[in-house]
């Protein structure tokens, strides 16, 4: 747990700042980086199904790497960072496919937004690097009317490999930290959300298929999937939580966006 010093100070941490810039972005360029997003994309348009007329709130939005996705199912999306530095890279983006966006900077840890506010709340390449992740999450729980969709790197030995290989290889890269599925589905319950679903990306670490620069290794990330390998060992882990109420139907059966896989919320209990 970080102190009220470093919680303050969490927009000098840069947690949010480092992926709306140029140099990130980069990360995520040529095949391999187009693999990657393309993954990314397919699971979350899964997860958010139809956003019609839905208010849709991104967390550390600079990236601009849900925008897209969100805009494309109809969604009205508000993109907040710790700074107006935050949405350089997103304002291109935007300007190029001709988007409206709403944008709005402030604490990470006191969005200012009344409770309930969006219909879901999104935050990508976030939990893993701010330094109090628990405290970020309720926030994201608060905010959120119907929906939470976060990303984050499992903590398993060949992850834990992945991260420090990622510290070693790549420029400038963020401080980290790993959570288990059980952690961040115990946090989220805690703020009245239950786990809808969850999806491994990959098995071969990011930062390899990165290295590589193309997408060589594609085949056996398919045979993974296919053998159901990645569900055991992949990441990074996208989840979708939904909000416990009134609005539930019975037990475990939650009344939401839209189920991907086409049939009711089953709990996944005592996975991983």
């Amino acid at each position: 747990m970080v102190g009220e010093s470093e919680r303050a100070n969490h927009v000098s941490w840069g947690c949010d700042l480092h992926t709306s810039t140029e140099m990130y972005a980069k990360r995520f360029s040529g095949k391999a980086g187009e693999m990657i997003l393309n993954r990314q994309s397919e699971l979350l348009g899964l997860f958010l199904e139809n956003l019609e007329g839905k208010k849709v709130l991104d967390v550390g939005a600079g990236h601009g790497q849900t925008a897209e996705v969100v805009l494309s199912k109809g969604g009205h999306l508000t993109a907040y960072g710790s700074s107006e530095k935050n949405f350089y890279q997103l304002r291109k983006i935007i300007k190029e496919k001709g988007h409206s966006v709403e944008f709005k900077a402030g604490p990470l840890y006191e969005l200012p937004f009344e409770g309930k506010s969006f219909d879901v709340v999104i935050s990508l390449r976030m939990i893993s690097h701010v330094p109090d992740w628990t405290l970020f999450l309720k926030e994201l729980c608060r905010a959120a009317k119907r929906s939470v969709i976060v990303d984050f790197a499992p903590g398993s030995s060949l992850k834990f490999f992945s991260l420090l290989l990622k510290e070693k290889m790549e420029i400038a890269s963020r401080r980290f930290t790993t959570q288990s599925i059980e952690e961040i589905k115990s946090a989220a319950e805690e703020s009245g959300f239950i786990l809808r679903d969850y999806e491994r990306q990959f098995m071969i670490p990011v930062v390899i298929h990165r290295m590589v620069k193309s997408t060589l290794l594609l085949p056996l990330e398919r045979a993974a999937q296919k053998f159901h390998l990645t569900h055991f060992i992949g990441g990074p882990v996208l989840a979708v939580f939904d909000r416990m109420g009134d609005e539930c139907v019975g037990v475990g059966l939650v009344p939401t966006l839209g189920d991907h896989k086409g049939r009711p919320y089953a709990y996944r209990d005592g996975v991983d």
